[in-house]
């Protein structure tokens, strides 16, 4: 199962590449978007390719390979997807979802090749729509709830002597740093787009998150990296607040709907039990 091949392509250029695709009756479409198809491309930038397909028995979503000894991040889609996409004449597909994912690289990139005209028709059908929430309201508690947890739980394992519990935090860190970074961008409804976009975007229009996330990845004093964690945490949620001391959550089950209401009823219920 855990296979690799040798990539075949890593010592031909791109425009090479693209010649070899065109001349395959199954492919339908090819697009190039990201850093290659703007001003920003340089030596160290990879290719993102989309490839739209017709009806193959494989059905491939990415293919990680090199082309010109760069890497390249390939992403496939059919033509009947393509032509399920068009039915929409709204933008109304989840920013980060597939089909989100696949009108971003289609808006924002440059058509090297298009057998039937559907990428030109899909490009033009949303050249100048903008994506509904990239984030539900149940995700965004979610997280809301787990990245207060995780500054509950950092806090109290750092108060211990135990080398083990040290280095807990350590790790823990790690992750929760990035869990901040990316949950800063699905609290404002913002689709990710990578971490280079996504730090371009908060030194423009965050210089005080990006400041703060910049020293907080740096910093090795665990402590210290602790505050400025918590900071990054109240720079991430749009009211700017954490828990406040001794507060009593709730977290539903999957089908529940988080509303305001529901979050209530929930605590009155909790309350209702040891009353």
């Amino acid at each position: 199962m855990f296979y690799t091949s040798k990539s075949f392509t890593n010592r031909l250029a791109l425009e090479e590449v693209v010649k070899k695709l065109k001349r395959k009756r199954l492919v339908h479409g090819i697009v190039i978007t990201g850093s290659a198809a703007n001003k920003t491309f340089g030596p160290l930038s990879d290719y993102d390719i989309l490839v739209v397909l017709g009806v193959t028995k494989v059905r491939p979503r990415v293919v990680v390979t090199y082309i010109d000894n760069r890497l390249a991040d390939m992403l496939f889609t059919t033509t009947k997807k393509i032509k399920e996409i068009l039915k929409h004449k709204q933008l109304d597909f989840a920013g980060d979802s597939f089909e989100g994912q696949v009108i971003h690289w289609v808006k924002n990139g440059n058509i090297l090749f298009d057998r039937y005209g559907l990428l030109s028709s899909l490009q033009k059908q949303f050249k100048n729509k903008n994506f509904p929430r990239a984030a539900e309201d149940n995700y965004l508690y979610g997280i809301w709830h787990n990245i207060n947890y995780n500054i509950l739980q950092n806090r109290r394992m750092a108060k211990s002597k135990d080398p083990i519990y040290a280095i807990t935090v350590d790790v823990r860190l790690l992750y929760s740093v990035v869990q901040l970074f990316t949950s800063y961008f699905a609290f404002r409804k913002i689709p990710w787009r990578g971490e280079k976009a996504a730090l371009r975007y908060v030194r423009k229009n965050d210089p005080r998150f990006f400041n703060t996330l910049a020293k907080c990845l740096k910093e090795t004093n665990r402590n210290k990296k602790l505050k400025l964690y918590e900071s990054l945490a109240k720079l991430t949620f749009p009211n700017g607040k954490l828990w406040p001391k001794e507060a009593t959550t709730i977290v539903f089950e999957p089908e529940v709907r988080v509303i305001s209401k529901t979050v209530k009823e929930g605590l009155r219920f909790w309350e209702s039990l040891i009353k």
